[in-house]
This record gives structure tokens, sequence and C-alpha cells, in this order.
């Protein structure tokens, strides 16, 4: 990994025998072979003058050069110049967490809100009827959470009440509860539903009271009986599930169910024991395509997503329901009123990328976009610190979507049959 002289917001990677091109701050990626890594550097030590390039380019290359640089001139890979800040004041969040309830069947080793699940009572319907209300024509997507959602005697009414506001509702839930049968009115209202498993095997469960069993049964039987219901299966990833979490997502894939691994988040720095190598953690990445399109300035808290806790107090994120984070209630609170909150204009303005030290300085800062704040802050105690703990594992993921993400295929561009030697030869 390098910058090129000259090219401060042009970084390099080299992966095998190829390269991979990186304009850090216009956010644009293409991967390369040898001999267009050669023709670009060539181009740039000739102060990116493309007459200059061509006259030290073998006649048979000069078609290949030009439309290379051409190419990625039309995509600002070689603009240096610095955009302007991304702002979030007047935006409003689209995805909101509605934990309809702290309790839970399961006991899990690294829930994040194991703390506090027993410190509120459940509202009842009528209040979330109350919220639903406030959130009609702001939420686009709403996930019922929890606890264990499937625990909330109303269910079956709130998820009516989404659907009949034309809202997209998933629900996140542990399926240790029998599903058959029994809640039909709640998953014919949804449109997808995220089971939590780690692992298929009893050991090294870190989910207690986990039974593969009930979660496989439940999952056939909304197959069976729903198939407009997307079924997804949300995977967290710690150092004793590696080889066993793999076995999950061949399972997805012979049954055409979602899957995602997530790198688990630990609550506290004697947590980090759970978490695999860095080396490790690389390995088992996904080498499946990553849309990373639009630059990421801000973990998403207060900015995409808001989470709702059982009494109607509102958060940043379903991982910092924090009362130095609270924003208030919105039971007797506007949604406007709430975005005006201190809290969500520090979050706002405050968390984005520009602001974190070290982060701002990061060649991977729009990849990574600081991190979870969440886990920074729980890690680090500074909600704006740097994630020194995690750090090294953001930067391995920002790097494999790099290289998993093309802004468009090379080869059509370039004619690869000529050897490197003969380039070498003519240019160097």
């Amino acid at each position: 990994m390098f910058n090129i002289k000259n090219m401060d917001n042009l970084l390099i990677l080299r992966n095998g025998d190829n390269y991979l091109l990186y304009n850090i701050e216009k956010h644009v990626s293409v991967l390369i072979d040898e001999i267009s890594f050669l023709i670009v550097k060539l181009y740039i030590q000739n102060n990116m003058d493309l007459e200059k390039l061509l006259q030290n380019i073998p006649d048979i290359k000069k078609k290949h050069a030009k439309s290379l640089i051409c190419k990625l001139q039309d995509i600002n890979m070689f603009n240096n110049e610095i955009n302007d800040e991304i702002l979030f004041e007047n935006h409003i969040p689209s995805q909101y967490y509605l934990h309809l309830t702290y309790r839970c069947n399961l006991n899990c080793s690294y829930c994040y809100n194991k703390d506090i699940r027993n410190n509120f009572i459940d509202m009842p319907i009528e209040e979330w009827e109350i919220i639903i209300n406030k959130l009609n024509g702001y939420a686009k997507h709403v996930v019922l959470t929890g606890g264990e959602p499937f625990l909330y005697s109303n269910i079956g009414l709130l998820s009516q009440m989404l659907h009949n506001n034309k809202i997209y509702v998933e629900i996140i839930s542990n399926g240790m509860l029998d599903l058959c049968h029994k809640y039909d009115n709640v998953i014919g209202n949804i449109d997808r539903i995220t089971f939590s498993c780690d692992n298929f095997n009893d050991k090294n469960q870190l989910r207690l009271g986990f039974c593969v069993e009930t979660l496989i049964k439940n999952i056939n039987y909304i197959k069976k009986n729903f198939e407009k219901v997307k079924i997804a299966i949300s995977s967290t990833l710690y150092k004793d599930n590696l080889i066993d979490q793999k076995k999950v997502a061949s399972y997805c894939i012979d049954n055409n169910i979602d899957f995602r691994s997530v790198l688990l988040v630990p609550n506290s720095p004697c947590e980090m024991k759970y978490l695999p190598s860095v080396k490790a953690y690389k390995e088992s990445l996904s080498k499946g395509f990553y849309d990373i399109t639009t630059k990421r300035v801000h973990c998403g808290a207060a900015v995409n997503v808001i989470s709702i806790a059982p009494n109607g107090d509102v958060y940043p994120c379903q991982n910092l329901h924090y009362d130095e984070f609270k924003i208030g209630n919105i039971l007797n609170t506007s949604i406007n009123t709430l975005m005006k909150n201190k809290v969500m204009k520090f979050f706002r303005k405050e968390l984005r990328v520009y602001n974190i030290k070290k982060c701002n300085k990061c060649d991977f800062k729009y990849i990574c976009g600081g991190g979870c704040r969440a886990a920074t802050y729980r890690l680090e105690n500074d909600i704006l610190g740097h994630p020194s703990h995690m750090c090294s594992y953001y930067k391995e993921n920002a790097i494999n979507r790099l290289y998993n993400y093309n802004k468009f295929d090379l080869e059509q561009i370039i004619d690869n049959k000529e050897t490197i030697n003969q380039l070498l030869t003519n240019t160097l």
C-alpha cells in the first residue's frame, strides 16, 4: 500500500498481479493489471500530460493507453481537489428501531442491552399506536426488535398498523419461540424476518439457550407458508465460530436465504478476548460485491437510524440506549422537535469522520466512516474518540470492500496480450 508523489489523494494497493487505484477524496476506485498500472504511473510521472505520455508509449499501446487515461479522468481518478464536507443538519432518518420489549428468552454473552433489558415494562398497544402515527410520513423502514420482539403480547396488532401505513417492516428475532401457526397474523404483515444464528453447533455457543432444530423448523414453516416474506440470517463472528459460521453461510446459500456476517462488538475492553485475530478476520471476509458508491462519513446513528425504547424514549441508535444520549420521549414530543434536540445536533455534526482524530487522516475514512460509535464509546470511553481497539479490524474490512468493488470493467479498455517486459523495455 502506497501513495504516489504529488498525488496525495491517490492510494495504490497491490494484490498479486493487480493494482487497486483509489482516489480518497473523490471516493472512486478501480482494479487494474500491472501493464495498466505502469501506464498510469508513467502518466503521473509526465505531470499528467497525456501527449507526453503517448510520446513514451509504443505505437501498439497508444490507443489503449489513451482510452485508459481518458476513462480514469472521466471518473476523477486524478483529481486532487478536496471536496466540501457533507452535512446532515436537516436530514430526518427513515429507519426506526422499535424495541417492543427488553424481555428475552436467551442469554447471549455479548448482548448490548443485557444490563437494561429488565428496566422497563412493556408499553400498551395504545401508546405504540401513538408512536406509529407520529412516524407515519417519516419512516420507510421499521425494525421490530427487543429483547425478543415475539414476546410482546400485541405484536400482531402493531405489525398490522405498520402494514396498513405501507411501511416496510422487518423483525429481528432469535427464532427460539415456536412460530408455526401461532404468529401467522404477524408474519403475514411483515416484509422481512432476520434470525440471529452464530453457528449450528451446541459447542462454542455464546447464545445460551439456542436450539438449532427450533430455528430450522421456523425457517421451513415461513418458507412454505409465506413466500413473499424475505428470510435472512445475521451471524455474529467471534474467535470460536470461524469454522462453524461457514456452515451457516452454506446453509443460507443452499436455501436462498440472505446471509450477513457481523463482527462481534465488544461491550468492554475485557470482551476483546472474544474477537478473532485480525488475520483470521481478514481471511473470513466475504469476496462478494460491496457497493461503496456513496461516501461514508458517519456511522449512521441519528442520521440514518433512530431507536425507540419500550417506554418511548428515543436514542441515536439501537446500541446507544444510555441516559447521556437520550433525545427525548416520542410519546410527548413531535418528530420535528426531536430532530432539533441537542443530542441529535451533536451526533449529526460532531460525529462525522472529519472530526474524529486519526480517522480524519486515514486513507479509508470514507469507507469506514470512523467505525461504530457505540463500540468506541464502550471500548474507549469517548464517543468522539479514535477506535483504537477496533481500528485494525475496520481497516481490513475497508480494504476488502475496495478490492471487491470495481467502478468499470477495465478489460474492455486495455488489451492485456502485450507482455509486461516489452512495455518496461519501451517506457522505463
